[in-house]
């Protein structure tokens, strides 16, 4: 399945801000990643499956929150095939985690259906992940990543 329309180039190397009042817990700092078609696919779980298991099982391939804000200002280079599942509510970017005042850590999610214009939301960690929750993944032999260290 090809997702991604053109060659992207994202810079995943900076440590995202946290929101007021909650803290970053985690980020895989991939330096800048070269996406092009074909290079991602959304990883979707058949059964019901926690957000910390499934990100265990789906490792450093998950896509972090810089390809989310990239997404967020050019929604034209979301893939349409993202959202031409009517299983799909929002797709998650689990590689960049947060903890909120209340110590439960979670994840930004995307928002979008295609019409309107797409939005940021949170999952927590601890609630299942499903086939409604996809999370995008790269494919091994799928992108350059350029470290910038």
């Amino acid at each position: 399945m090809s997702v991604v329309q053109s060659v992207l180039k994202i810079d995943c190397s900076k440590m995202p801000r946290a929101p007021k009042g909650h803290q970053l817990k985690g980020h895989l700092r991939r330096g800048i990643i070269e996406l092009s078609p074909g290079s991602v696919i959304l990883h979707r779980t058949a059964l019901p499956i926690r957000g910390r298991k499934l990100v265990e099982e789906i490792g450093t391939r998950a896509l972090c929150a810089w390809v989310l804000r990239f997404m967020l200002k050019n929604p034209g280079n979301i893939p349409p095939e993202w959202w031409q599942s009517e299983h799909t509510d929002r797709v998650c970017f689990p590689s960049t985690t947060y903890t909120d005042p209340q110590d439960r850590e979670y994840a930004y999610c995307l928002e979008y259906n295609g019409r309107s214009r797409p939005k940021q939301s949170i999952i927590l960690l601890d609630e299942n992940f499903g086939p409604k929750i996809p999370v995008p993944v790269l494919l091994e032999k799928g992108p350059r990543i350029y470290s910038t260290c």
